[in-house]
């Protein structure tokens, strides 16, 4: 009697270790522990989001990390991403896309996704409709000192 109670204790502390910890340092936590998704993706994982952008042109006007507007550069606004991230945006009416840097806030139209600088809508052929259909896609993480960079990645 006292072995089946001292193995039900062992089944009991093996069953609960595998469902609390993970099988392996690094390893991603239990369906339970996950953080739950939010519009702030982590530095780790993949974004990749469809909806609606426009574009935007305050030239001369200060952005949210400080930098000046300008409608030449490949800038967009973003509502939660890093300063400095860089997406590729992809017009999915047109097939045309181009890799943009987030320096500023936005877009404040609840059903969009992501504000362009003109210079990115041009390349991206939405200027006349003034918003299209895109697909945005993480290109690279903020660089160190990004944020204050004035000049955006040409395509």
């Amino acid at each position: 009697m006292l072995w089946a109670a001292v193995l039900a204790g062992a089944v009991a502390a093996v069953v609960l270790a595998l469902v609390v910890l993970p099988s392996e340092p690094g390893q991603p936590p239990a369906p339970e522990q996950a953080s739950p998704p939010g519009d702030v993706p982590s530095q780790s994982k993949p974004l990749r989001k469809t909806g609606k952008a426009s574009w935007y042109d305050f030239s001369g006007e200060e952005t949210a990390s400080g930098e000046i507007m300008d409608e030449d550069d490949m800038t967009a606004a973003h509502r939660s991403l890093p300063f400095g991230t860089k997406l590729r945006v992809k017009n999915l009416e047109n097939g045309k896309d181009v890799t943009v840097r987030v320096n500023d806030r936005g877009p404040y139209a609840k059903d969009r996704i992501i504000d362009v600088s003109e210079e990115a809508a041009e390349r991206l052929d939405m200027i006349e409709d003034g918003v299209a259909k895109v697909r945005i896609k993480k290109a690279a993480p903020p660089q160190e000192g990004a944020a204050s960079s004035p000049a955006g990645q040409p395509d």
